[in-house]
């Protein structure tokens, strides 16, 4: 199922990738690339029914240790 789905976000990837070129901005496709990963990153979570740590925890942490000074 996952190397399926990396084939259609390939057949997309190259698909959009003359407009990327035309464009000639490295932001566009430096945004274009980090939300594909940040895709192909969460569907792999999802797939494999990894456990995801709550990000209240971190935050908690992070507000303790600046109240705490």
């Amino acid at each position: 199922m996952f190397i399926v789905v990396l084939l259609i976000i390939l057949a997309f990837t190259l698909f959009d990738l003359p407009f990327l070129i035309k464009r000639k901005n490295p932001l566009v496709a430096f945004a274009y690339s980090f939300l594909l990963l940040m895709g192909i990153a969460i569907f792999y979570i999802l797939i494999e029914d990894l456990p995801v740590a709550s990000p209240a925890v971190y935050i908690e942490k992070a507000l303790n240790l600046i109240l705490k000074r």
